[in-house]
Parts: C-alpha cells; structure tokens; sequence
C-alpha cells in the first residue's frame, strides 16, 4: 500500500460521505464568518466545469480566504493482484472543498448534465441555516412538428 494507509477509515455509504463532507464545509463556513457561499457551474457539449466559487461574509461582502477543511473520499487501489477501495481523509483548501463537494453533487444528482445542450446552477451553502441547495437548469432544444395534407 502507499504512505496514506495509516489515513484510511472504515467505509461508509456515497450518501454518509457525502453527508459527512456537507456537515465539515458548513462548520468551516460558519468558523471563518461567512454568511453564504455559492459555487456557480456551467457546461455543454460533453464538457462541464464549476465556473466560480464566492464567499460572502455576514455584512454582504466578498470574502478570501486562506481556510482548509477535512473531506472524505473513496480511492481504489491495487494489492496483491486485486483492486480494493479504502474511505480516506485529506484537507484541501476551502474553494476547492466547495468546488469538489458541488461537482460531486451535481452528478449525484444530475449525471450526465453536462451532455448536449448541456446546463447551469449553482450550489448555495447556507452555514447559519445548516443547508446546501443545488439549483440546476438544463439546455434543451424544443421543436414542434405539424403535418398537414393538402
């Protein structure tokens, strides 16, 4: 095994992970002051990409910040001829929590949005109130058929 064996954990279900993840950003959120922040995402054509991520302090301005948080993330890796999955935890910056956990939402949630005319959302993070709230519109092309015998 590699040198993050000592950081592996007991499994847990995507839905504890994701939970877990959840509950560790709004705690980070709600410790650096921030009122609100928003991971904005965009994509089409097969391609999708979180576009900007903004923290809001409680007077309503922007916030920068320098904070990292624990996440939990499932790897695979290969041992004695066989592939095994491991729970690990690793701390990352806060924007790129925020970005990691949005991502992963939205294909929890929307696989495949990015596809075709693809879509747009954002994620809100809500520390005061304990919520995340994903807000998703998809692309599509309409059309409308009339045949008429003449």
């Amino acid at each position: 095994m590699d040198d993050n064996a000592s950081l592996a954990l007991p499994d847990m279900s995507d839905e504890e992970q994701m939970e877990k993840n959840k509950n560790s950003l709004l705690a980070a959120l709600k410790n650096i002051g921030a009122k609100r922040a928003t991971v904005s995402y965009s994509g089409g054509g097969d391609s999708g990409y979180a576009d900007e991520v903004h923290i809001e302090g409680q007077d309503g301005t922007s916030m920068e910040t320098v904070a990292t948080v624990a996440q939990f993330a499932k790897e695979g890796f290969f041992l004695d001829g066989e592939w095994h999955k491991r729970v690990s935890v690793t701390e990352y910056p806060l924007t790129e929590a925020l970005t990691g956990f949005s991502i992963s939402a939205l294909w929890h949630h929307h696989s495949g949005w990015e596809n075709g005319e693809g879509g747009y959302g954002e994620v809100v993070f809500d520390p005061d109130g304990g919520k995340v709230c994903l807000r998703h519109n998809e692309y599509y092309v309409d059309t409308s058929s009339t045949e008429a015998v003449l």
